[in-house]
């Protein structure tokens, strides 16, 4: 298992699309988050059945999964594409069926893979409200904000390597208070309805 993991490495590092596997994971992460939070607090205030929660949860980020592996594919194929075109017109010769090209096809997949399966971990956060729910119902959405915002937040950590401290500081903090902004639109716009 190891040896695929490590052949997988090697042809993510040759296609030099290890930024890129960081920020599908980030974003779809990002976005599976904040649908997640967007139906638990409309569920919330309106006081609906976990059964709702569970069923407009898991279609949306079903939605927003495919939706992810749709525009990776695309994104990708394009930059891959023409990432080859160049090599080859530099090299003047094809790059079919060598290293090069096997990798950039390894790439488009594991990173389509991550952004359509990223999102998903929405559903955690919808697992942990409708356990809390019955457990702490005045609090359950309280606690289902922060640790939505802490994990929007530590997010921000997948980029430590490129930022300097003060800057990751803002974009954790940035990413975070996506939570608090949902909280008062949401609110505003079901409290007024």
């Amino acid at each position: 298992m190891s040896k695929i993991f490590d052949k997988l490495k090697t042809y993510l590092k040759t296609a030099e699309a290890l930024p890129q596997l960081r920020r599908y994971i980030t974003l779809g992460m990002f976005d599976g988050i904040v649908v997640a939070l967007a139906a638990i607090i409309a569920v919330d205030i309106r006081n609906m059945s976990t059964t709702v929660l569970w069923t407009s949860g898991i279609s949306s980020l079903l939605g927003v999964s495919l939706a992810s592996a749709w525009n990776t594919i695309q994104a990708e194929l394009l930059e891959r594409s023409s990432e080859i075109r160049k090599m080859e017109r530099v090299m003047l010769r094809s790059l079919k069926g060598t290293i090069l090209e096997k990798a950039h096809k390894v790439s488009i997949a594991i990173c389509t893979i991550a952004h359509s399966i990223s999102p998903l971990t929405g559903l955690l956060l919808i697992l942990l409200y409708t356990s809390m729910r019955s457990i702490f119902p005045k609090i359950s959405l309280l606690i289902t904000i922060l640790c939505g915002s802490a994990v929007l937040g530590m997010l921000g950590l997948m980029y430590r390597k490129e930022l300097k401290r003060r800057d990751l500081v803002k974009l954790c903090l940035l990413m975070s208070s996506v939570a608090v902004g949902l909280v008062i639109i949401i609110s505003i716009v079901l409290g007024s309805s």
